[in-house]
């Protein structure tokens, strides 16, 4: 089982504009603003965590960082399912927590669970058929919630935040020369626009070797869109050996993407998770490995990574 190196870590998220002047002269304002800023930027982390490996119980854990890298383990274990795979978490305007998943056990369904001021979900209950890997963002006017089914992203949408109801038409396609497009995780970024993560893979026929079709060969690639509904593909693959990615934006309006890296040594050893955050011009900063800091048992491995802005 992999053990989590620590790498050289680079502070990744930069400090909310500081003041133009003050009143005394130890720089005490300084200080207090960029503590403040700071506590403003936090990354929220949730996961899975494979408490038995291969006995099919998760657990939904989460951790905290200032940096965007090393995460310091929370205590509380929000939800421990049989049933439920590739959560994404939310937290909404009015202070309710959503939960949406996939299915394990090869069932195609998207789960959702709600919980008002806290992320301590009850076990999500099954409200599309045939769906998987979901993500969801609060819109104008609501909820939208996004999905894989039939090689595509598709959408369904939630005036009050708990039902849902299928939208018309696809969201987006499968990349040129590309078998499908799943995966799907959305951010705003700081024009307001969307931007979409999302994994993709040749087609089955196209791959050759002992990991044909497994997650080795998941690239991630990106769209971008004004309104949520009408997407363009960028049609350039960003992360090699990628899969699973979940962004979200942090208090300076950066668009930061957590994933999962299945280069080598994989499978040898088991898949781990690293993060990049797009760069002012829109290009991916180099990614690095995501160190946790205690409560992750050595024979257990970290899943289905999902972050949220955090604040005290």
């Amino acid at each position: 089982m992999r053990r989590i190196q620590f790498l050289s870590i680079v502070m990744a998220v930069s400090l909310v504009g500081c003041p133009s002047g003050g009143s005394g002269t130890d720089g005490s304002g300084l200080e207090e603003e960029q503590s403040q800023s700071q506590i403003e930027s936090q990354c929220r982390l949730f996961f899975t965590l494979d408490v038995i490996p291969g006995d099919g119980v998760r657990e939904l854990r989460s951790a905290v960082s200032t940096d965007g890298v090393t995460f310091e383990m929370e205590p509380e274990v929000w939800l421990t399912s049989t049933s439920t795979a590739d959560p994404a978490v939310r937290v909404g305007s009015d202070g309710t927590w959503r939960l949406v998943t996939g299915t394990l056990n090869g069932d195609s369904a998207v789960r959702f669970s709600w919980q008002a001021g806290s992320p301590a979900f009850p076990e999500p209950e099954v409200i599309i058929e045939g769906g998987g890997i979901p993500d969801l963002i609060e819109v104008e006017g609501g909820w939208r919630l996004y999905y894989f089914q039939d090689s595509k992203v598709l959408s369904s949408f939630s005036g009050d935040g708990y039902s849902f109801q299928k939208e018309e038409g696809v969201r987006l396609e499968a990349p040129e020369g590309m078998a499908l497009a799943a995966d799907p995780t959305i951010a705003r970024r700081k024009d307001g626009s969307y931007v979409m993560y999302f994994k993709s893979i040749l087609p089955l026929a196209e791959l050759s070797g002992p990991y044909a079709g497994s997650p080795y060969h998941h690239v991630v690639y990106r769209a971008f869109s004004p309104d949520g509904l009408t997407w363009t593909h960028e049609n350039i693959q960003l992360i090699q050996h990628a899969s699973v990615p979940a962004a979200y934006t942090d208090a300076n309006g950066r668009v930061w993407i957590y994933y999962l890296n299945f280069e080598s040594p994989w499978p040898d050893e088991k898949e781990t998770i690293w993060v990049t955050y797009e760069e002012e011009d829109g290009s991916l900063s180099v990614p690095e490995q995501v160190v946790f800091v205690g409560g992750i048992p050595e024979n257990t491995w970290t899943n289905n990574p999902s972050p949220v802005l955090h604040s005290n």
